[in-house]
């Protein structure tokens, strides 16, 4: 059976990441910004909104972080209910001791048009870029970008745009911002969300906006 280890103008804060810059060959700045807004999200819009501590993480393209298939692990459990990344970074650094990860970098938590920036490292074999941040206030929902080559057709991009998608991770059945826990028994499967109160006229609008910078 496979099993899967899971693993942005405004303020500006940046931080390291887990080795020194120059060990690795290639790195990336990895610019985040909350876009997340009453005019783009306007049913039940909550008054604080905010995209809590973002977890960027450099990886081949045979890992998996999480799976559309599969319910969420603990890690991901944890991130997309509370917005506590410790236990996805726990996971990460198993996929790391197994060379399927290289690096990973913990961002801040953002308000809407913060930004928010991390250094993080790849190599030839670690070409991809995954993003993790939770939604919040909401029983479980995250925002990710998912597996992104950086390296396409054998050349590292110099600039890319990505435009997160919202996921429920499936451990919680309350489809409200704030309310009383519904605790999912069996969880569910990790699911893109494309119903209210996120989505609206069947759309739901990015809550962030990522810019990849080549710097190395």
């Amino acid at each position: 059976m496979r099993r899967y280890f899971p693993i942005f103008a405004a303020l500006l804060t940046l931080s390291a990441c887990t080795k020194p810059l120059q060990e690795f060959p290639v790195e990336y700045r990895i610019n985040v910004q909350n876009t997340w807004g009453v005019d783009s999200h306007p049913s039940d819009y909550p008054s604080d909104p905010r995209l809590d501590p973002f977890l960027a993480v450099s990886h081949r393209a045979t890992t998996n972080l999480f799976d559309l298939s599969f319910p969420a692990t603990e890690g991901i459990k944890t991130m997309a209910e509370t917005g506590v990344m410790v236990r996805l970074e726990e996971e990460v650094d198993i996929q790391r001791g197994g060379d399927l990860a290289l690096d990973r970098a913990l961002g801040d938590r953002l308000v809407f048009f913060e930004t928010g920036s991390v250094f993080l490292g790849f190599n030839e074999t670690h070409t991809y870029l995954t993003l993790f941040a939770h939604i919040s206030p909401s029983p479980d929902w995250f925002v990710s970008a998912y597996k992104i080559n950086l390296k396409p057709n054998g050349t590292w991009v110099d600039t890319l745009v990505i435009y997160p998608q919202a996921y429920d991770a499936g451990t919680d059945l309350r489809q409200t911002f704030r309310g009383t826990s519904i605790p999912a028994n069996p969880p569910l499967t990790v699911s893109l969300i494309n119903s209210p109160p996120l989505a609206f006229n069947g759309v739901v609008a990015p809550l962030a906006k990522i810019t990849v910078e080549r710097i190395k």
